[in-house]
């Protein structure tokens, strides 16, 4: 019986793979946590999990505040205009393509967990925790959204300890596959069993 259901089973998983992430190498990787999570959902009864490209902004509280101040859409303010010295906005997911390095940003998607809403899962959102620019982010990401949003037709925003976080779904984007299918990757399988282990309270090693 899988005991894994509902909004807090979700939760539940995705604190057992973030937990497992830095065993497996996998702490900076939003394709191999993603890929990891996914497997782990699916393998949980959450069959229709699947990963979606995404891009972010990130502007702090001192930015925002001005963007507020001034009536700046928090999409369209650009922090080079703004003479406030603390002010930070960082964008992931619209890098450069380069050999070793895929430039855009992964979630994982488990479609209508709350009547019409999906959950939307950031595992690897840490990698933009910046205290010293006032960017503070202690855990994953989790929100709930409409269809429009994993669409790509809206926008997702929200505000962690000040900044505001706005997200924009690429779901034609699927070149984080163009090396490999990334739910193939070394080792995938397990840690997917690790994480299972653990969920289920066997003995692990290693």
């Amino acid at each position: 019986m899988n005991k894994y259901k509902g909004v807090e089973g979700i939760n539940q998983i995705t604190e057992a793979v973030f937990y497992c992430r830095e065993k497996w190498e996998m702490e900076r990787s939003c394709i191999e946590g993603s890929a990891l999570l996914a497997k782990v959902l699916r393998r949980l009864g959450y069959s229709n999990a699947y990963l979606l490209t995404v891009h972010i902004q990130i502007n702090n509280g001192a930015l925002q505040r001005w963007a507020d101040e001034n009536g700046i859409s928090d999409v369209e303010v650009d922090v080079l205009e703004c003479e406030i010295e603390s002010a930070f906005q960082i964008q992931i997911g619209k890098g450069v393509f380069s050999a070793d390095r895929w430039p855009g940003h992964l979630v994982v998607v488990v479609p209508a967990v709350l009547e019409n809403q999906h959950v939307v899962i950031d595992m690897t959102i840490l990698q933009a925790n910046l205290p010293d620019r006032n960017i503070i982010i202690e855990d994953p990401v989790t929100f709930y959204t409409a269809e429009t949003f994993v669409t790509g037709e809206t926008l997702y925003k929200f505000d962690i300890n000040n900044a505001r976080f706005i997200y924009e779904a690429y779901p034609e984007d699927k070149s984080y596959n163009d090396d490999h299918d990334c739910m193939e990757l070394d080792g995938i399988d397990e840690a997917e069993s690790y994480v299972l282990k653990l969920l289920f309270n066997e003995s692990v090693s290693g």
